[in-house]
Formats: C-alpha cells, sequence, structure tokens
C-alpha cells in the first residue's frame, strides 16, 4: 500500500490522475478513489497530508518538491478548495 506522501508525489506527475481527481464530487468519492489507488491514508490523513505538502508544513511557505509537483497545474489548490476539513 502507498501512504499519502507517496501517493500526493504520484499525482503531481501524472495528469491522468489529476484529472480523476478533479472529478470526484465528495468524500465518499474521494475515499474510494484512494482505496482504487492503494492508499492506506483516510480521505483525513490524505486532506491532512496534501496541506502539508503544499506548505512544506509551514504555514505561507511551500517546498521545493511541493512546487515541483504542481508545476503547470493547481490540483493541489483544486483539492484543498472542495475538502470541507481543510
Amino acid at each position: 500500500m502507498k501512504t499519502a506522501q507517496d501517493f500526493i508525489k504520484e499525482l503531481g506527475s501524472s495528469a491522468e490522475l489529476q484529472n480523476a481527481v478533479k472529478a470526484i464530487k465528495d468524500e465518499s468519492g474521494l475515499a474510494e478513489f484512494l482505496k482504487k489507488n492503494d492508499v492506506s491514508a483516510t480521505v483525513e490523513e490524505f486532506a491532512k497530508a496534501l496541506k502539508a505538502a503544499k506548505t512544506g508544513g509551514a504555514e505561507g511557505e511551500i517546498t521545493d518538491d511541493a512546487a515541483e509537483a504542481v508545476a503547470g497545474g493547481a490540483w493541489y489548490d483544486f483539492v484543498l478548495r472542495w475538502l470541507p476539513w481543510t
């Protein structure tokens, strides 16, 4: 199984997975997506990992890895906008 952090890196390099994430309409859809992609994290854990990856764990900062992962797209922000618990 993949960790949330590993899957976020995979998402950052896959337009196909990013488009699949954008098509998710609710929390249960995200849970199903994570399970389908063999991710061991819960929806809440994934949301926290996604937020940490975007900011590098520090408010207002972004890591080089996170910047590289989203180069050419804004799927982090897209997902974080519709996650009600972030």
